[in-house]
């Protein structure tokens, strides 16, 4: 059910990494890291709770949680990229992405 949560925090991290300052990428870590290991000290007795409570009339109510939990992320992802869409559109290349730029072309 959840092999590419592997992935997910990876990606996460690479996020996380390109948007905020070079000074900043070790605190953001560390927060990161902090928070995936005290994850499943509160995921699991929300889930046994959930499961216990609805197993007579909604056995799979535990996947409705893993939405919950899973949708906003989703939401700020998307809302990340579209400003970074949004913010690449109004910059100026810098000199090394004009340099790129001109060796497609085959001007260079």
């Amino acid at each position: 059910m959840d092999i590419f949560h592997g992935a997910a925090q990876v990606i996460c991290s690479s996020i996380l990494s390109k948007h905020v300052e070079p000074h900043e990428v070790g605190k953001i870590s560390s927060v990161k890291g902090f928070l995936e290991s005290i994850a499943p000290f509160l995921a699991t007795p929300l889930y046994n709770f959930v499961y216990m409570h609805t197993i007579d009339y909604l056995p799979s109510a535990f996947y409705i949680v893993s939405v919950i939990f899973g949708l906003p992320i989703f939401v700020i992802f998307g809302i990340i990229r579209l400003a970074e869409r949004n913010t690449a559109a109004y910059e100026d290349p810098s000199p090394k992405d004009k340099t790129k730029q001109w060796q497609a072309a085959g001007t260079i």
